[in-house]
């Protein structure tokens, strides 16, 4: 892909900072930990195409007198938009508890993702919020408002609901070593006619271990992904600008802050950004800061918006990525295969921290290289091992989870100490310890009711099988959320 220009080539001037001032959404007060909800709803409230799709919906509420039970999350969504949207008279700050208790309230699947006044990731919000739009939109509406005369009836086909489907970008293969790489690696069985009008890219750095992965990741300014949709092929109708990038800062998954650069979507000049901390929002006046959005090792979320290509400049077009040859995808064998976790010593780059980070060129892939060594199998314990892991199980609350008389991977937890092996059940059984946290009654626990929980939870030895099958690594993995 060619280098991308700066978004800014210059600061705005001064005649027309007063009036982006203007623009500028009101902050959102935090009031239980919930910077990671904040940061998404500022970034999905100058997606143009979404604020088009909500002030459609709620239109539609309006004009057959819905009744806002139906859609709570829609209203609280539409309310709290009303109240961040400029100009901003109201010296109070609005707050995003409604939405959050109408989300735990009407959509109890989505309690044990987003847990009260506990810290979550945005990426998971992002497709719970969505999802809920979903879901309220298809039962507020289960066909099209007809429009009839004497003649003929015809369906109105202006009004579509928000759906999501994620597809995974693994960046932890030994042969991937740019963005645009794994990007062709995940879309190469893909087949879509239309392009979405937005893209949300997820930056998985929450894994087994207890710290963060930093591992520094490139994200493109411009994406033209022609080729991979049937209505675009030959033309720039697939191009796709950068909107929003969501960071986290903080050591680990539970720790740490939540903050956001937005690109305005109702700016007078072509690309003014602001920078989103809870309360504040302020103007982002550094082009090079801003060019460099998304680029670091704290992203966990990218935002891309659809572009027309008649408000680009030619010198703007990215190349089209090219779609991957038979070839070249069977060079991408199963990780489980190739052990594709453990990393080429040749074909990735070390930071100055010693982490590993992408490069920009493609790594050469030669034939004759040996794949690496398969993991060893986890091993055996002895009677007083399994003694000692009982003992140290039950102290931190885990002594009846199904799973703990396989000693097949007794082995590997016995390796792990007390944190960590907090972590790893605590993956495996969040909603029990919640609730534990909570201090609620049996019939209170929110896990005993089965018909209110979308999947039953993993034992113990499943969860771990697919854990150890993954060959765990410190390298992030890439998430790709399409919505229609």
């Amino acid at each position: 892909m060619s280098s991308n220009p700066p978004l800014l080539s210059a600061g705005p001037s001064a005649s027309t900072q007063s009036t982006i001032a203007t623009l500028l959404p009101s902050g959102i007060e935090n009031q239980r930990n919930e910077c990671f909800a904040i940061a998404v709803v500022q970034v999905l409230l100058q997606c143009q195409p979404f604020t088009n799709w909500l002030t459609l919906f709620t239109g539609y509420t309006r004009k057959y007198n819905a009744s806002s039970q139906l859609f709570p999350v829609a209203a609280a969504l539409s309310s709290l938009f009303d109240a961040m949207s400029p100009p901003c008279v109201n010296p109070t700050l609005p707050t995003i508890s409604p939405l959050m208790c109408a989300i735990r309230k009407y959509h109890p699947w989505a309690r044990a993702d987003i847990p009260d006044g506990q810290q979550s990731d945005a990426a998971i919000f992002l497709g719970i919020l969505l999802h809920c739009l979903f879901v309220e939109a298809e039962a507020t509406f289960p066909t099209r408002p007809v429009i009839a005369n004497f003649l003929y009836s015809m369906y109105k086909t202006d009004f579509d609901a928000t759906h999501n489907g994620v597809i995974l970008l693994d960046i932890s293969h030994h042969k991937v070593t740019t963005f645009e790489k794994a990007l062709q690696l995940s879309l190469k069985w893909s087949y879509t006619y239309c392009p979405p009008d937005m893209l949300f890219m997820s930056v998985n750095r929450n894994h087994l271990e207890i710290q963060k992965i930093r591992k520094h990741v490139n994200v493109p300014t411009m994406l033209n992904l022609s080729n991979y949709f049937d209505s675009a092929v030959g033309t720039n109708d697939a191009m796709y600008r950068r909107s929003g990038v969501v960071y986290h800062s903080g050591a680990t998954f539970w720790h740490g802050h939540c903050t956001a650069h937005v690109r305005l979507s109702h700016a007078l000049e072509r690309d003014v950004w602001m920078y989103t901390n809870d309360r504040s929002c302020r103007h982002e006046r550094d082009s090079a800061c801003i060019a460099a959005a998304g680029a670091g090792r704290d992203t966990v979320l990218v935002a891309y918006e659809k572009v027309d290509e008649h408000l680009l400049e030619v010198d703007e077009f990215p190349e089209p990525l090219p779609r991957m040859l038979p070839d070249e995808i069977m060079a991408f064998s199963d990780q489980d295969g190739e052990g594709a976790a453990t990393g080429g010593s040749g074909e990735t780059g070390e930071d100055e921290d010693g982490e590993h980070a992408m490069t920009e060129t493609d790594a050469s892939e030669d034939e004759d290289e040996s794949p690496p060594p398969a993991p060893a199998p986890p091993r055996k314990l002895t009677a007083n091992q399994h003694k000692r892991l009982r003992k140290k199980m039950k102290r931190i609350g885990f002594a009846h989870i199904p799973g703990l008389t396989d000693m097949k991977f007794l082995g590997a937890l016995h390796d792990l100490d007390r944190e960590q092996l907090c972590l790893l059940l605590a993956r495996i059984s969040a909603p029990p310890i919640a609730a534990r946290r909570q201090g609620l009654k049996r019939t209170q626990q929110p896990w005993r009711n089965r018909h209110r929980i979308r999947s039953p939870a993993l034992s113990l030895a499943q969860a771990l099988a697919l854990e150890f099958r993954r060959h765990v690594t410190q390298q992030p993995n890439l998430m790709l959320t399409i919505t229609r």
